[in-house]
C-alpha cells in the first residue's frame, strides 16, 4: 500500500508538471506578456524559495555550497524580478525600452553562473552567512547601478536585434556553467548521489536554456519557449536538492540517530559489569540492570517491587533519607555502603549518584562490588607495619640483611629498581652485587657499617638485570642492634635517582648553551659591525667593473666569502637562539631533494645514496636556509662515517602522527609532523657517544674535519621549531638520526621560490646615523647610487638635534641600533615625539633589546641585520616610504 501511494503521488507531479508547461505555452501563445510574466515570477519564487530553505536549515546541512547558492539565489531571484517588471508592455521603466529588460537578463544570468561556479569553495571552509548577504546586495546595487546609468553594454538595438555582447555572453556563461558542472563532480564525494545528480542536471538544464537564448529570433519563437521552460526546471531542481539535504535527510538522519544512540545506551547499561539503578525521592527502584540482579541474586521483577531500605544492610531509614537530602543538594554524591543478598549474605558495594531535577527528580546510581577490594585492603593495612621502620629512613624501595640467618630480603620497590620481578624467587645478596658496577667500593662502605658503625650513604651506578639502561642509585642503611649492641640485623632503603641524575646533565646543558648564546650575541654585534663596510664597498666596486674585468672575479671571491661569514654569525646566532628566523609556510620535498643534489656530487662512488621522498607530506612553518642546512650537516656527517669502507645513505622524509604515547620529547605536543630520516651504515657509536653529539663543541671526528658546533645548532634550529630530535647507534651499525617538524593544517603555503624582483630607487631625502664611520660612510654611497639625497650623522644626539631643528626636511631615518649617548630605540622615539609619522628604520648587527613587541611601540616601521646587502637596503626602504612594510 504504502509503495502505490508513493507511485501516485509522483504521477500526480509529473502531471501538474506538464499541464504547468502546457498551459504557459498557450499563454504564450495568447499573450506573451502575460507567458512571460508567469515563466518569470515562478522563478522569482522558487529563488526566494531556495534562499528561505537555505537560510533556515543552514545548521543541518553538511558543508556550505548549498547555504551560499542560496543566499546568491536570493539576489538573483531580485534581478529576475527586476527585468520582469522592465520588460516591455509592463510600463514600469517605459523609456529605456527593449534594451533595459535583456541587460537585467545578462547581468542576472552572469551572477547566477558565477555563483554556481564558485560555490564548490565553500565544500570546506568556513562561511560567515552575514558577510555573504552584505557582499551580494553590494554587487546587485553596483549592476543596478552600472545598467541604468548606461554604462553596461549595449544588449538590444531596436530594429536590428539582439547585439553581439548579448549573444556572446550566453556563449560565456554557458561554459562557466560547464566548468561548475566540472567542479561540481571533483566534489562528488561531499553529496549524497542523489542530491549530486539534482545539481548537475540543474546546471545542464541553465546551460541548454543559455543556449537556447542565442538562436533568439522573436519573442514568439521557440528557442525563447525553451529557454524560459529550462530556466523553470533549472530553478526548480536546486529548490529540491536543497530541500532533500537541507531538511529531509537532516530530519531522518536525527531521528535515526536518537533511536540508535537510545538502543546503545541500553546496550551499555545491560551489559556494564557494574550494577546499574534508576530510583525515585522516596528510594523505589524504577530500573535495574543485569549486574546488579547477579550481584543481590535477586530478578529484575522482585528488585522492582523494592526500595532501597530493603536492600540496605548498614543504614538505617533515616540514613538513607540523609543521603538523599545531601545528592538533591551536592547533585552528585559517591559513598560506601553494604547490602544485603537474597541468601542473607552482605557484600561491600561502592555507590555513585547523580541527581537528575529535569527527569522527574530521579536518582542514576552505579554500584561496584568492592567486596575483594576491602579484603585487600585490609590486608596490605596488616602488613603496612612490616614497612614501618622503613618509612622512617625514607621509603622507596627497602631491603634488609640477617648478620645471624645470613637471609637477604628485598621490597617489591627494591626488586623493580634492580630489574627483578616482584613475584620472583631470585634477589640474593649475590644477584644484587652482580647489578653493581662499583661492588667492591659498595661492599667495602657495607663492611665498615657493620665493623666500624660508619654512616652508610652512598651513590652508585647499577646495570639491571633487565634491561640496557644504566641506573643511579643511592641508598642509605644503619645497623639494628641486639641488647649487647651486637649489629645483628641491617636495614637499607635505596631510591633510583636516575631522573634527577638526568636533570642535572640537562641542567648543565642548559647553562653550557646559556653561555655559548651570551658568547655569541657580543661576537654578532661586533663581527657584523667588521663585515657590514667589506659587504657594502664589495658590492659597489662589483658594479663598476665590467663582467670581463679579472679584479672583478677577485672581488666576486671577497663578496662570497663575507657572505659566508655573515651566515656563519647567523649560525652562531641561530645555535644560541637569538637570531629571528624568517619563518615561512614551506614543504621540505624540494629543500631536501636539492641538498641530495649537491651532497651527490661531492660524495664518492663508494656510498650508494638513496632517497624516499613522501610527496604528500604536509607544509612546516621554518626557514628553508636552516632546513638545507639541517640536511646539508647529517648528510655530511654520514658520508664521514661511511667514508673509509662505503655504504648506504638513506634519506627519507614522510608525514607521521604522535599521539600521546608515541612523543618522542616532552617539548612537543601530539599531531601530525614531518619526520625527516637520515640513516648511515658506518661506524656508529656506543651509547655514551650518542648522549654526547648535541653538546657544543662536542665532535668524534679527527682533527681538521670538524668543529662540534653542527648538530649543536640542529639541535637549536629543531627545538626552535618546536619540534623534537632523536639519534639511534650502534657500534658497527650505523647511525639514524630522526627530525620532527610540526606539520601547519589547513593552511596555504608556497614553496619558496621568488622571481628576483627590479632594485627599487628613490629620489627621497634619509637621515642615516650610525656611530661607526666606515659603515655610514659605506651606507651613505650605497643609498645615492639608490637616487636618494643623504644626510649621514655619526652621533644619535646630533641626529637628534638636526631633525629637531628641521623635522619636516626628511622623508625617512635610517638608524643603527647599538649607539653610546642615545641608542636607535630611544632615538625613535624622541623623533617620533616630534613628527608622529616619520618612518624609521633600525638596522643592527645584533641586539637582545629590540624584539617586534617594544619595536611597535617605538613606531619602527623596519629591521635590517647588518651586514647589510644592498639588495634588502633598498627594498626595505621602498616598502617603509610606499607604506607597504609592517612588522
Amino acid at each position: 500500500m504504502r509503495t502505490g501511494y508513493i507511485s501516485d503521488r509522483k504521477w500526480v507531479k509529473i502531471l501538474s508538471g506538464i499541464f504547468l508547461l502546457v498551459g504557459l505555452y498557450f499563454s504564450s501563445r495568447y499573450n506573451y506578456l502575460l507567458f512571460h510574466s508567469l515563466s518569470e515570477i515562478f522563478s522569482v519564487v522558487v529563488a526566494c524559495g531556495i534562499f528561505i530553505v537555505a537560510w533556515n536549515s543552514r545548521r543541518f546541512l553538511e558543508n556550505n555550497y548549498l547555504l551560499f547558492l542560496g543566499i546568491a539565489y536570493l539576489f538573483i531571484a531580485l534581478m529576475d524580478l527586476t527585468h520582469t517588471l522592465a520588460y516591455s508592455g509592463m510600463g514600469v521603466f517605459p523609456e529605456f525600452g527593449t534594451n533595459l529588460p535583456t541587460q537585467l537578463w545578462i547581468g542576472a544570468r552572469y551572477m547566477e553562473s558565477l555563483s554556481l561556479f564558485f560555490a564548490p569553495l565553500f565544500f570546506s571552509r568556513p562561511l560567515k552567512a552575514n558577510s555573504v548577504l552584505f557582499v551580494y546586495l553590494g554587487i546587485f546595487v553596483i549592476v543596478l547601478i552600472f545598467i541604468f546609468s548606461g554604462n553596461f553594454p549595449v544588449c538590444f538595438v531596436e530594429g536590428t536585434g539582439l547585439t553581439p555582447f548579448k549573444i556572446i555572453s550566453e556563449y560565456i556563461i554557458s561554459l562557466i556553467l560547464s566548468g561548475a558542472v566540472i567542479r561540481l563532480y571533483q566534489h562528488r564525494n561531499e553529496f549524497e548521489n542523489s542530491i549530486l545528480k539534482l545539481l548537475i542536471a540543474s546546471i545542464v538544464t541553465s546551460i541548454v536554456a543559455e543556449l537556447a537564448f542565442t538562436f533568439y529570433i522573436s519573442a514568439y519563437g521557440f528557442s525563447n519557449l525553451v529557454g524560459h521552460y529550462m530556466k523553470m526546471v533549472s530553478f526548480f531542481l536546486i529548490y529540491k536538492a536543497l530541500i532533500y539535504s537541507g531538511l529531509t535527510q537532516p530530519y531522518d538522519l536525527l531521528f535515526r540517530n536518537l533511536k540508535k544512540s537510545e538502543e546503545a545506551h541500553r546496550s551499555i547499561i545491560e551489559t556494564a559489569m557494574d550494577g546499574f539503578w534508576i530510583t525515585d525521592h522516596r528510594g523505589k527502584l524504577l530500573e535495574i540492570n543485569e549486574a546488579y540482579c547477579q550481584m543481590s541474586g535477586y530478578s529484575k521483577e522482585e528488585l522492582l517491587k523494592m526500595q532501597i531500605l530493603d536492600l540496605e544492610a548498614a543504614e538505617m531509614a533515616d540514613d538513607i533519607n540523609a543521603r538523599i537530602q545531601a545528592a538533591i543538594e551536592k547533585r552528585e554524591d559517591r559513598f560506601q555502603s553494604r547490602h544485603r543478598k537474597k541468601n542473607g549474605l552482605v557484600f561491600d558495594v561502592e555507590i555513585s549518584i547523580q541527581y537528575r531535577e529535569n527527569e522527574g527528580g530521579q536518582f542514576v546510581c552505579f554500584l561496584r562490588d568492592i567486596t575483594e577490594r576491602i579484603k585487600t585492603e585490609d590486608a596490605l593495612r596488616k602488613s603496612q607495619q612490616r614497612y614501618e621502620k622503613a618509612q622512617q629512613i625514607g621509603k622507596v624501595g627497602n631491603w634488609e640483611y640477617d648478620l645471624v640467618t645470613k637471609q637477604f630480603w628485598g621490597s617489591d620497590e627494591a626488586r623493580r629498581i634492580y630489574g627483578f620481578s616482584p613475584d620472583s624467587d631470585d634477589f640474593t645478596t649475590d644477584q644484587v652485587e652482580n647489578c653493581i658496577l662499583e661492588r667492591e667500593r659498595v661492599h667495602q662502605a657495607l663492611l665498615d657499617l657493620i665493623e666500624k658503625d660508619r654512616p652508610y650513604n652512598i651513590e652508585f651506578e647499577i646495570q639491571p638485570v633487565t634491561g640496557t639502561d644504566k641506573r643511579f642509585i643511592t641508598s642509605t642503611a644503619e645497623t639494628l642492634k641486639d641488647d649487647a649492641g651486637t649489629p645483628v640485623k641491617v636495614l637499607g632503603v635505596i631510591r633510583d635517582i636516575t631522573e634527577k641524575k638526568q636533570m642535572e646533565d640537562r641542567l648543565q646543558q642548559v647553562q653550557k648553551m646559556e653561555t655559548i648564546g651570551t658568547l655569541a650575541g657580543g661576537i654578532a654585534h661586533d663581527f657584523n659591525n667588521i663585515l657590514s663596510p667589506i659587504v657594502g664597498y664589495t658590492e659597489m666596486l662589483l658594479e663598476d667593473f665590467p663582467n670581463d674585468s679579472p679584479t672583478r672575479e677577485n672581488l666576486s671571491e671577497i663578496y662570497t666569502g663575507a657572505l659566508r661569514a655573515r651566515d656563519l654569525v647567523k649560525q652562531i646566532l641561530t645555535f644560541s637562539r637569538q637570531e629571528n628566523m624568517e619563518l615561512k609556510l614551506i614543504k621540505m620535498q624540494s629543500i631536501v631533494e636539492e641538498a641530495l643534489k649537491l651532497v651527490r656530487s661531492t660524495v664518492p662512488a663508494t656510498i650508494d645514496i638513496q632517497q624516499v621522498i613522501q610527496a604528500d607530506c604536509g607544509v612546516i612553518k621554518a626557514d628553508p636556509i636552516q632546513i638545507h642546512q639541517i640536511v646539508m650537516n647529517l648528510t655530511t656527517n654520514a658520508f664521514h662515517a661511511m667514508e673509509d669502507d662505503g655504504g648506504q645513505l638513506k634519506v627519507s622524509l614522510q608525514e607521521v602522527e604522535l599521539g600521546e604515547l608515541d612523543l618522542v620529547s616532552p617539548d612537543i605536543e601530539p599531531g601530525a609532523f614531518a619526520c625527516l630520516i637520515v640513516s648511515d651504515t658506518g661506524i656508529g657509536m656506543n651509547k655514551e657517544l650518542t648522549g654526547k653529539v648535541f653538546d657544543p663543541f662536542f665532535t668524534t671526528k679527527e682533527q681538521g674535519k670538524g668543529t662540534g658546533m653542527g648538530l649543536s645548532v640542529i639541535h637549536g634550529i629543531v627545538k626552535s621549531l618546536k619540534g623534537a630530535i632523536q639519534v639511534y647507534s650502534k657500534v658497527g651499525k650505523g647511525t639514524d638520526f630522526y627530525i620532527y617538524l610540526p606539520v601547519v593544517r589547513r593552511s596555504s603555503w608556497d614553496n619558496g621560490i621568488q622571481m628576483a624582483e627590479a632594485l627599487p630607487f628613490g629620489t627621497e631625502r634619509i637621515l642615516l646615523v650610525d656611530d661607526e664611520s666606515a659603515i655610514i660612510t659605506m651606507e651613505k654611497q650605497m643609498l645615492e647610487r639608490l637616487g636618494y639625497k643623504v644626510f649621514p650623522q655619526t652621533s644619535s644626539v646630533e641626529a637628534f638635534e638636526t631633525f629637531k631643528a628641521n623635522p619636516d626636511t626628511f622623508d625617512l631615518i635610517v638608524s643603527d641600533m647599538t649607539m653610546p649617548d642615545m641608542t636607535g630605540i630611544q632615538l625613535a622615539k624622541e623623533l617620533i615625539s616630534i613628527r608622529s609619522d616619520i618612518p624609521i628604520i633600525i638596522c643592527t648587527g645584533y641586539s637582545e633589546k629590540i624584539n617586534k613587541e617594544n619595536a611597535q611601540f617605538s613606531g619602527i616601521k623596519g629591521f635590517l641585520m647588518k651586514p647589510v646587502v644592498k639588495y634588502e637596503m633598498a627594498k626595505m626602504i621602498k616598502q617603509v616610504l610606499d607604506g607597504t612594510k609592517n612588522l
